[in-house]
């Protein structure tokens, strides 16, 4: 969009601007209340309200009478009257309004500034940024089990798939296991690509649920979800489809194939919460290494 043209205005009421799996770049001015449930990146002007959908991702700076986000926002949040954040919504940069309201769940890496009275149930702090801990080299440890016998092309494809899904979330492997263990099971472990605050890491979770969700309850006729991981999300989600009783699970999420039929699509999502730490903390890597791997035998409970 040019500098010198006017942002397109987008009239009606709870309008759609954006449906999952579409991306717009640029400026939008809306008169009327607006919902948005894709990707945008730009500056957005709402002069009523704006609804964040989970499966949305916004990048940029966004000014409305009154914020409701559900999904993924990276920049400048700005109401004149009320933001509220809810349970899943990851949230960074700046936020700013008179009233503030964050439910438990959500993700807020962001400066939060009140320029009114503060609700009594809301316990943000004034023009307070939100601290994290010592950056540190976290281990993911992965496993991936086929229950039943599978050519061994289909687990090897399997791996690729994980270690290509892993990479585009910000890990590189740290650990090949050579050959399956007595259950049949691969074994390997990540590391993250750069050390990080322990809240990035547990951001990074939420954010492969969500990408491996999306890969598993599309529409065939609507088109792909994009964003971080999506692509390798699908690869995983194909690869994991055509075994036999399957099983992934990369850190706290899971994703199981529990029908019998290669090629079936009963494909299932779980996660559990990291250990929980103070904000200002980071835990050792190696007590969060061994506390997963037990959190992943419990996520596989049942399953054989």
């Amino acid at each position: 969009m040019s500098p010198k043209e006017e942002p397109p205005t987008i009239p009606g009421v709870a309008t759609t601007v954006l449906s999952p799996g579409t991306r717009a770049m640029g400026e939008l001015h809306s008169v009327d209340d607006l919902v948005l449930s894709g990707i945008f990146e730009g500056k957005l002007r709402v002069e009523k309200s704006l609804r964040i959908l989970p499966e949305a991702r916004i990048d940029g700076d966004v000014v409305a009478e009154s914020i409701l986000v559900l999904g993924r926002m990276q920049g400048t949040l700005h109401a004149q009257n009320r933001i509220e954040i809810r349970a899943g919504a990851i949230v960074g940069g700046e936020v700013i309004a008179p009233q503030i309201v964050v439910h438990e769940g959500v993700i807020l890496n962001a400066k939060v500034h009140m320029t009114g009275p503060v609700p009594r149930a809301v316990p943000v702090p004034m023009a307070v940024p939100v601290t994290m801990g010592p950056p540190r080299t976290y281990l993911l440890p992965t496993l991936l089990r086929s229950y039943g016998e599978i050519p061994r092309e289909e687990m090897e494809e399997a791996e690729r798939a994980t270690e290509s899904f892993m990479r585009s979330m910000g890990f590189e492997l740290e650990t090949r296991a050579e050959r399956a263990d007595r259950s049949g099971a691969l074994r390997p472990i990540f590391r993250s690509r750069e050390p990080v605050p322990y809240m990035r890491l547990r951001e990074s979770m939420q954010l492969m649920e969500h990408a491996l969700r999306a890969a598993t309850a599309s529409d065939p006729l609507d088109p792909p979800v994009q964003g971080t991981g999506a692509a390798g999300a699908r690869e995983v989600a194909s690869a994991l489809g055509r075994m036999r009783r399957a099983a992934l699970v990369v850190g706290s999420v899971a994703l199981t194939h529990l029908d019998e039929n290669p090629g079936a699509s009963h494909l299932a999502v779980r996660r559990r919460t990291l250990p929980e730490a103070a904000p200002t903390d980071s835990p050792d890597p190696a007590s969060l290494l061994v506390s997963l791997q037990k959190l992943q035998r419990e996520l596989l409970d049942g399953l054989s």
